[in-house]
C-alpha cells in the first residue's frame, strides 16, 4: 500500500468518526504515528483526545466505523485499534 493510500484511508476514518456523536464528543481521531502496515493488513490507531470514554463504547464505535471504512476503501484488511492518547509520540494529533 502506498503512503498516499494509507493517508486516504486514515482520512476516511477521521471523517466517519466526526460523523458520530461519540466520535465528536470524545474527539476521537486517528493516531497516525501508531498506524502500521503488516503484510496485507493496515492497523490504524484511534485515540480519544478527551477523558471519560468507556472501553465498550469505543469498541462498538470502532467496529461500526471499521466496517464502513472497509467498504468505502474497498479493502477488507483494515483494523481500527484503540490507543491511549498518552502513548502517541508527540500528543498533537
Amino acid at each position: 500500500m502506498t503512503p498516499g493510500e494509507i493517508d486516504r484511508i486514515q482520512e476516511i476514518v477521521n471523517d466517519r468518526l466526526r460523523q458520530t456523536d461519540l466520535g465528536r464528543s470524545f474527539d476521537l481521531r486517528v493516531a497516525g504515528d501508531v498506524t502500521r502496515e503488516d503484510d496485507a493488513w493496515l492497523y490504524i490507531g484511534v485515540a480519544p483526545h478527551r477523558t471519560g470514554v468507556r472501553a465498550y463504547e469505543l469498541a462498538e464505535l470502532l467496529a461500526l466505523v471499521e466496517r464502513e471504512v472497509r467498504v468505502q476503501a474497498k479493502k477488507e484488511e483494515i483494523l481500527l485499534v484503540p490507543v491511549r492518547f498518552d502513548v502517541t509520540t508527540n500528543g498533537t494529533h
